[in-house]
């Protein structure tokens, strides 16, 4: 909080010689004295400036804008010499000052929008660049159950624009104290939501006869994508060191097929896809070939990424390849256990030479100390909807 305090001068009587002011100092500097003749005063910046309020130099937060000592603030332009105010930007908060009376910045964007390009953490008072510059979508409020829409979504474009009209969710309930099913694999994830400006993650899901798809995307202030560089402990599951997506930011899906608790079966899942597009299932082992499709589609900027993914339904709700009463083959109203993470990688808080997990953010909101498993409680519920009347693909 910034705290202006008064600035005091006394006038002093004109000279009955007809002597002058001293000129005006420059920014940060104090006029000089007056002369005995009518010339500028030594120390100013000659003749014809305004005068600078003493003590404007002493008074922390405090700066001259040729009325007085006033506050510091994106009103006045933060540290523009000139007071130019800081402009506002699409899609963003207001602007305040970086630390310490620093340039013009922005805190955060609007929900649903991210500064991908990173142009906002630092501007200048000429312009607020692109803004808040890319769209998550059409955001919805999360409901439990999820009503997943059918659509005709093919991984393979390596676009989004076939998710236009699917609503996304934002991903924001932390996991308190959780623990990743009995592993090794601990998450050092802190036990509260980070602020929008360090993360933020959306999530979109559709069907059709053959696959379950999802579209996640986040905003990351900074995105590690090289978990194949870590061994800190973290990042192994029975023992065994596992690099990859589980050591890097990185989204993890959960399924769980027939809803029936229990350790898992071959209809519970938990896959992770981290931001280097490399995909690993820690608890079942490696799906078949050609169950899961995972793609990382071009990124909009350097602090952002996003992926998409396929699940064969044979995989996530069949026994052994055939079908199982109400849940496979798939249909409208048809419900399944469904619930996705988004894992933020930072460098270590103690150790500088390392990164460490420090948040998490779930699509549904867990119990405190569960584990991570797809069957315990706590995993949301999606229900399969059919609004186009008509199946887009035939079973094969």
């Amino acid at each position: 909080m910034l705290i202006s305090f008064g600035c005091f001068f006394e006038l002093e009587p004109l000279a009955e010689t007809g002597g002058s002011l001293g000129g005006g100092g420059t920014f940060g500097a104090v006029g000089g004295e007056g002369g005995d003749t009518p010339v500028a005063g030594e120390g100013g910046s000659g003749a014809g400036g305004d005068p600078v309020f003493p003590g404007c130099n002493s008074v922390p937060g405090t700066k001259d804008c040729g009325a007085g000592c006033v506050p510091v603030g994106p009103e006045n332009g933060c540290n523009d010499p000139e007071c130019r105010p800081c402009p506002s930007v699409a899609n963003a908060a207001a602007p305040t000052c970086g630390g310490d009376g620093g340039p013009c910045q922005i805190a955060s964007c609007n929900s649903g929008f991210a500064d991908c390009d990173g142009d906002l953490s630092s501007y200048g008072v000429e312009s607020g660049g692109n803004g808040c510059e890319y769209s998550f979508g059409t955001i919805a409020e999360a409901n439990q159950p999820l009503s997943v829409p059918r659509a005709q979504i093919l991984v393979a474009d390596g676009t989004r624009d076939d998710w236009s009209g699917i609503p996304a969710y934002r991903l924001e309930h932390p996991c308190v104290d959780c623990q990743d099913d009995g592993t090794a694999f601990r998450p050092s994830a802190q036990n509260e939501a980070p602020p929008s400006s360090d993360l933020s993650a959306y999530v979109r899901v559709a069907w059709d006869a053959n696959n379950f798809y999802v579209l996640a995307e986040a905003f990351d202030d900074f995105i590690f994508s090289d978990g194949s560089s870590v061994d800190n402990g973290s990042c192994r599951t029975n023992g065994d060191y596992v690099p990859g997506p589980m050591c890097e930011d990185a989204f993890a899906i959960y399924f769980d097929g027939r809803q029936n608790g229990g350790n898992y079966g071959n209809e519970d899942h938990r896959i992770f896809i981290g931001a280097s597009g490399a995909s690993f299932a820690p608890s079942q082992g490696q799906p078949p070939t050609g169950t899961v499709v995972t793609r990382l589609l071009p990124s909009p900027g350097p602090r952002c990424y996003r992926l998409e993914a396929q699940f064969d339904w044979k995989l996530l709700v069949s026994n052994q390849g055939q079908p199982v009463d109400g849940k496979f083959p798939p249909a409208a109203n048809q419900s399944y256990g469904f619930d996705i993470a988004v894992s933020d990688w930072d460098q270590s808080l103690t150790d500088a030479s390392s990164f460490e997990r420090q948040s998490q953010l779930f699509y549904t909101q867990r119990p405190a100390q569960s584990e991570l498993h797809p069957s315990i409680a706590g995993v949301g519920v999606i229900v399969l909807t059919d609004h186009s009347g008509s199946d887009p693909q035939t079973p094969q």
